[in-house]
């Protein structure tokens, strides 16, 4: 506080600017980013469902003559989506009939029995589970596990924006504040006279 109080008024005026500014950007900044994750975390499970559609529709002549050659085929598809570490297609009767998993060498997350339909945040992971039907009749379920690093890099690269957005941004406030307060107290006369007396004092 010693110190805010012995600055000029110049620079107490230039202070306030900054941290106006400061507070007002991060603030507008955090909803964004907030906004903008909320968004993506309702968006995932949806389109993790909408794949896991696409395995059950092609699964189920597989569970149908009981090919799990076909089954395991199946799932290996699942290799050109990078985020999807596991996945399993189960029977009618809980039974694991095929699996996939991205990385053998690692512990893969494999449930024992299938849930019911639906997605779910489970120990930093999405896992999706939908129904495997034919003609109405349940031929078994779909599991698929996918990792959030897709999330949590949308994250990093919001904190890297937010931090370049206000340090550019308090530089051009400090700048703007600098440059319209030469202005005011060159045109203000009763400053020109303060620094007069001061002067001849």
């Amino acid at each position: 506080m010693r110190v805010i109080q012995a600055m000029s008024i110049r620079r107490k005026l230039t202070l306030i600017i900054m941290a106006i500014t400061s507070v007002v950007l991060l603030l507008a900044c955090l909803a964004l980013a907030g906004y903008d994750l909320v968004t993506m975390r309702r968006a995932e499970p949806r389109k993790l469902a909408t794949l896991a559609d696409v395995l059950a529709g092609n699964s189920t002549a597989a569970l149908t003559f009981g090919d799990a050659q076909a089954a395991t085929e199946v799932l290996s598809a699942l290799k050109a989506e990078p985020h999807i570490t596991a996945a399993c297609i189960y029977t009618r009767n809980g039974q694991p009939f095929a699996r996939y998993a991205r990385d053998r060498a690692t512990s893969p997350l494999f449930p024992l029995v299938p849930q019911q339909d639906g997605s779910y945040f489970v120990d930093d992971h999405l896992i999706q589970f939908r129904p495997i039907q034919l003609a109405g009749d349940s031929m078994g379920t779909v599991y698929i596990a996918s990792d959030l690093e897709e999330l949590h890099a949308r994250f990093r690269a919001s904190v890297v924006v937010i931090t370049l957005v206000l340090l550019v941004s308090s530089t051009i406030a400090f700048l703007l504040a600098s440059g319209l307060q030469k202005l005011v107290f060159r045109a203000d006369p009763r400053t020109s006279r303060d620094r007069k007396r001061r002067f001849c004092r």
